[in-house]
């Protein structure tokens, strides 16, 4: 476990050596080439009536969690982009980091099953995802992202 998480920092630390996409270069990256890896779990794992095969998607774990870590780069608000792209980046981080969280204590038939140790007492509360260099949790980014600033 601690050699897979040390390989990703480490693939980590050398994508962002390398300014793809470099701290400062984040703003340059399209929501789009920024969504593609969820984009394409999305297609491969979710129906169209939405409902997730979290079973399969226990095997791309990995390219879910470098898509949230990804994240630590960005800052939709400077980044450029439309008004509705930072609503469809935020919606997408609330997603994935909830299908994440959820892997990470699969199988359960409900996210409210979630027990977390330590003072959080929710899973909607815990801290899920960095964005720039700010922690949320899933609470913070529907009420200070979605529906303060988008009405959603």
């Amino acid at each position: 476990m601690m050699r897979a998480f040390t390989s990703r920092v480490i693939v980590l630390l050398l994508f962002l050596a390398t300014g793809l996409p470099g701290i400062g270069m984040a703003q340059t990256v399209s929501s789009a080439q920024l969504h593609a890896p969820w984009d394409e779990l999305l297609h491969q794992y979710v129906t169209p009536e939405g409902l997730v095969n979290y079973q399969g998607l226990l095997e791309e774990e990995d390219k879910l969690l470098d898509y949230l870590l990804a994240q630590r780069t960005v800052s939709p608000e400077a980044a450029g982009w439309s008004a509705a792209e930072q609503e469809a980046y935020w919606i997408n981080i609330y997603n994935a980091a909830t299908v994440y969280t959820v892997l990470q204590y699969y199988p359960l038939s409900n996210v409210n099953d979630i027990r977390l140790k330590g003072k959080v007492r929710s899973f909607w509360e815990a801290p899920s995802v960095q964005v720039g260099d700010r922690e949320y949790s899933l609470n913070q980014i529907e009420r200070e992202k979605l529906t303060a600033r988008f009405h959603d």
